[in-house]
């Protein structure tokens, strides 16, 4: 297995297996993504995009595309009505190769300049989704 490259070019591809029920047209909807984490695969550790498709869920047939120069600005949420300012969550790209997949990889969120964690609350995953989501295109549309 290759090690951790941090490093994402802002030309960089990454790659997501989606349904016909993830998009509307060319629009990505942000169904066809999860927050605080969303897997990827990296198109420069990917011999080709079709490579996230995988043949035992058949529904998810079509490709979205996200460029990594593409990915959205923070996002500012409330976690509890009324309670201090917003926090503002970035998104960045994570580099995680697999024993089976050397192109794996997450875009995730975390509050700007602190860790990621796993768990955000609805209201942030809500928001995240609809950001992620927009920036990203229908490679190969699903059928």
């Amino acid at each position: 297995m290759r090690s951790v490259d941090p490093c994402f070019a802002k030309s960089e591809a990454l790659y997501r297996r989606i349904s016909i029920d993830q998009v509307d047209g060319d629009r990505i909807l942000a169904s066809a993504v999860e927050m605080p984490a969303c897997s990827f695969d990296r198109s420069k550790y990917s011999t080709r995009p079709e490579s996230v498709i995988d043949r035992a869920k058949p529904e998810f047939n079509g490709i979205a595309k996200l460029m990594v120069g593409d990915m959205p600005a923070p996002v500012s949420v409330f976690g509890v009505p009324d309670k201090g300012p917003p926090a503002s969550y970035e998104f960045y790209p994570e580099d995680l190769p697999e024993p089976d997949n050397e192109a794996h990889s997450e875009v995730r969120i975390r509050i700007s300049g602190k860790p990621f964690r796993k768990r955000v609350n609805d209201r942030v995953a809500v928001a995240a989704c609809e950001a992620l989501a927009a920036p990203m295109r229908v490679h190969t549309p699903p059928t």
